[in-house]
């Protein structure tokens, strides 16, 4: 076993370096796993004894309100996929993490056996929110395969390629390739590496929720819970676009929306100190600033209507006693700017075909400050949301609570990896180089009196040059030596060029070997179960 990579306990407004666990079976976890229990606590009674106020509701109140919502909503959403009923202590600490519904990597999943762990110990609950407002990229998962003594990829569809569109309007557009996708990877695993992958104990609950909904994302997240409860976890799930439906995101939303001058400038200035300290140049990264145009501002958000393939950035404007939203259609809501039923409009949006969800920022700000005592991120996220941070002192007045950051590698079981790394190779290039521009350094002058006399004839002309450029004559001279001792090295060259390709043929194989990416549906259930087991849950029986 490697011990975790573990630093030291800081804010997360002032990360420590976050780099990838490189080794077989190593995670990242910051803070210490031993110190996060007592950060939960710490996180809860800070944010119970602020006395801040959101656009004229107490912080305490909406905090309260919201977690109220969002777990009826996580216990309702949750039983529909587990075809069973659950009861909660809604009062209990919660520790939140998320992700898109993808068939993401164990890096990811660590992120979810952390927030299980973590609840058992402080007698919480574990919410993993579902990202369903970012967009569908692939509808492939990447295999690996044996081609002869080398593994290689293949790609295998889980549905048929669709264009770019949020998680939430995706459909299964193909139900051949979808109740076929668990098969073909446990076949394909089974004969080319002669293990039971996880997908085959997850996909039967995917087909099985694909009868009930067509909502691609759902059929998914169903095959992980499945494998998730079959291992004892008991990790409440939520689609963000529920959560973006609720009474208490819109008052959220509605504040950010009544104060939008304020909250674009702070945000402007986050993005750009974060810029500043990280000395990027890039305008898009880590997100681009909101833009302003003509009187309108852009707002943090995303806009879609229902079915559309396309999210938009919103704007709005002050216009008299109202704030009007717009996006390329036009003006689709016109929230007061005072009372109570800016909220209302906001959350009552979907009835009327209209997806008002939030980005990258505005979600992991409404999870830590309205939902979470304990929010996990990966390490993507707990870069930038040093911003978050910032945006939250600033516009809010609350200091942020900190957050954990954890993810976890292991590999695939193919083989063992070949005694080759990247230096070999350019080693290999230089000597190649050589032979044809400095093949005197390859050369024994001592076995051969005509080699020899080439190396002095190329140096005597070297030494002649040290204090001038040469001529166009010593210039024709030198290639010609070069030449002349290069034809010496014919075998040299024929021995370089098949050890570089045979180093490049394994760097490539070893790319595989010791890929971290693969999707968690690729392993063999009972060693990554083991290897979580250990980490996160030393609790559950294997």
């Amino acid at each position: 076993m490697n011990p975790p990579l573990c630093p030291e306990m800081r804010s997360s407004a002032s990360p420590p370096s976050l780099v990838v666990p490189r080794q077989h079976e190593s995670v990242l976890v910051v803070p210490c796993a031993d110190d996060l229990p007592d950060l939960i606590l710490a996180n809860s009674q800070r944010l119970s004894s602020t006395d801040s106020t959101v656009d004229g509701t107490s912080f305490q109140q909406l905090r309260d309100e919201a977690r109220e919502a969002v777990i009826a909503e996580a216990v309702g959403y949750t039983s529909s996929l587990i075809n069973d009923d659950i009861t909660v202590d809604r009062q209990s600490p919660l520790v939140v993490t998320g992700h898109q519904p993808e068939l993401f990597h164990i890096g990811v999943w660590a992120k979810n056996f952390a927030a299980a762990g973590l609840s058992r110990q402080t007698r919480g609950l574990a919410l993993n929110l579902i990202v369903d407002n970012d967009t569908l990229g692939s509808t492939r998962i990447r295999v690996p395969v044996s081609k002869g003594a080398m593994p290689s990829l293949e790609s295998i569809p889980f549905d048929a390629a669709q264009l770019e569109q949020p998680w939430e309007e995706a459909a299964i557009a193909d139900r051949a390739y979808f109740e076929a996708f668990g098969e073909q990877v446990r076949s394909s695993i089974r004969q080319n590496w002669n293990y039971e992958p996880l997908i085959a104990s997850g996909w039967p609950a995917a087909i099985r929720q694909s009868r009930t909904t067509s909502r691609l994302s759902d059929c998914l997240v169903a095959a992980r819970v499945a494998v998730e409860r079959a291992h004892g976890l008991q990790n409440l799930e939520l689609p963000m676009s529920r959560v973006c439906s609720t009474r208490p995101f819109g008052v959220f939303a509605a504040s950010v929306l009544r104060h939008l001058p304020r909250f674009h400038a702070i945000y402007n200035e986050a993005v750009r100190d974060y810029r500043q300290l990280h000395h990027l140049r890039s305008t898009t990264h880590p997100v681009p600033e909101l833009i302003a145009d003509g009187g309108w501002l852009e707002a943090p958000f995303w806009v879609w209507r229902a079915g559309g393939k396309r999210r938009e950035r919103p704007v709005a404007r002050q216009v008299g006693s109202e704030i009007h939203l717009r996006d390329s259609t036009g003006v689709f809501a016109r929230l007061p700017l005072t009372g109570n039923s800016a909220a209302d409009i906001i959350s009552g949006l979907g009835s009327q075909g209209i997806r008002f969800r939030t980005r990258a920022l505005t979600t992991t700000m409404f999870a830590r400050l309205f939902l979470a005592d304990l929010f996990i991120h990966g390490i993507g996220g707990a870069k930038y949301d040093a911003m978050t941070d910032q945006i939250c002192q600033r516009f809010f007045g609350i200091q942020a609570p900190p957050f954990a950051t954890v993810t976890a590698t292991a590999f695939l079981p193919l083989g063992t990896e070949f005694p080759h790394a990247d230096y070999d190779l350019r080693g290999i290039q230089q000597r190649l180089r050589d032979t044809r521009y400095n093949p005197d350094r390859l050369l024994d002058a001592a076995k051969e009196s005509r080699v020899g006399s080439l190396i002095a004839d190329k140096n005597r002309i070297i030494n002649e040059l040290k204090s001038r450029r040469p001529t166009k004559s010593e210039h024709r001279q030198l290639t010609d030596l070069n030449e002349l001792m290069s034809a010496e090295l014919t075998n040299v060259v024929t021995e370089l060029q098949s050890e570089r390709d045979q180093v490049r043929y394994q760097l490539k194989a070893n790319s595989v070997l010791r890929d971290r990416e693969f999707s968690w549906g690729l392993y063999p259930e009972e060693t990554l179960i083991r290897f979580f087991s250990r980490e996160f849950l030393p609790e559950i029986p294997l």
